[in-house]
């Protein structure tokens, strides 16, 4: 079994291999979108879920029973001018994999919605003036779990009140990610699609049982560590980008990460957050999240 708390640097699938059957609690991550980004390229979209669905099928074996797995990812996707149905893609893998929850709706509070111009939304056509495409202002949070029965704590969905009671919603208005730097304030770092740190708590304080290993196979910058570390959770993180696997480091302030079984090690330097101190969103308990 990889010992917890560490950030792993390789193939997910590869390293997927080297984790116990049974032994994760929790999966919360947004996978890398078909052809999104430079460190997402597949030839087709069949090919990119060919490769969620070998995925899936390892997370299945790792995941205990009833523990959760939530998977965030757009509704859409829109490569070479061809949209996809990411969402609908997912879930239907999922689906041959676990049993379905629920499905959340993350409406960006920040994040982006904001980005208008460079994500092409104020394109407009000649007969008329309307956008290309809608805005696309929230994205899903699939929620599904191992095996025929899930053993959420009741006591403390029991603990609704008129306080918290839209913290229990399945349409979630919440922050995008925050903006994460290096070098006390002055370098951003080089992921350009962090994780939200407040949907990953929500998930992980509800869906996380008996204080299990929270698992994110595509750790990116490392909010999900982060989180759980923070929270006091164990977690287990892999990365294929040796650059993204520095910057977790970094921001969780840990020696350095593994790679094919020998530690890299980071120096460590100043670690900022970018800051939503007007954002006060309570926990299921009644404290403010983060």
């Amino acid at each position: 079994m990889l010992a917890v708390n560490n950030v792993y640097c390789g193939d997910c699938l590869e390293l997927l291999k080297e984790v116990d059957d049974n032994s994760i609690a929790l999966v919360v991550t947004s996978p890398p979108y078909f052809n999104a980004r430079d460190y997402s390229s597949w030839p087709t979209f069949d090919d990119y879920c060919k490769f969620i669905n070998a995925v899936m099928s390892e997370l299945k074996r790792c995941i205990m029973e009833g523990g959760f797995i939530c998977w965030n990812v757009s509704g859409r996707i829109i490569c070479n001018g061809t949209k996809y149905s990411l969402g609908f893609a997912s879930q239907a893998i999922l689906e041959k994999f676990f049993s379905f929850y629920d499905i959340i709706v993350w409406v960006k509070q920040q994040g982006t919605i904001f980005n208008v111009t460079s994500a092409g939304y104020q394109k407009y056509s000649k007969d008329g003036g309307r956008p290309v495409r809608l805005i696309q202002r929230h994205e899903f949070i699939y929620v599904y779990f191992k095996g025929k029965n899930c053993d959420l704590n009741k006591s403390k969905v029991g603990k609704q009140t008129d306080k918290n009671f839209l913290y229990w919603s399945n349409v979630l208005s919440l922050p995008g990610a925050r903006a994460h730097f290096l070098d006390g304030g002055k370098t951003r770092t080089v992921h350009t699609a962090p994780f939200s740190e407040v949907l990953a708590s929500t998930m992980i304080d509800w869906f996380l049982l008996n204080d299990g290993i929270v698992l994110d196979p595509f750790g990116g910058s490392g909010t999900v560590g982060a989180v759980s570390n923070k929270l006091g959770n164990d977690f287990i993180l892999f990365e294929l980008n040796s650059g993204y696997c520095e910057a977790c480091c970094r921001r969780m302030g840990i020696d350095g990460y593994i790679k094919d079984g020998e530690l890299v090690s980071v120096p460590i330097v100043g670690y900022s957050y970018g800051d939503y101190s007007e954002f006060d969103f309570r926990r299921s308990d009644g404290k403010k999240q983060m």
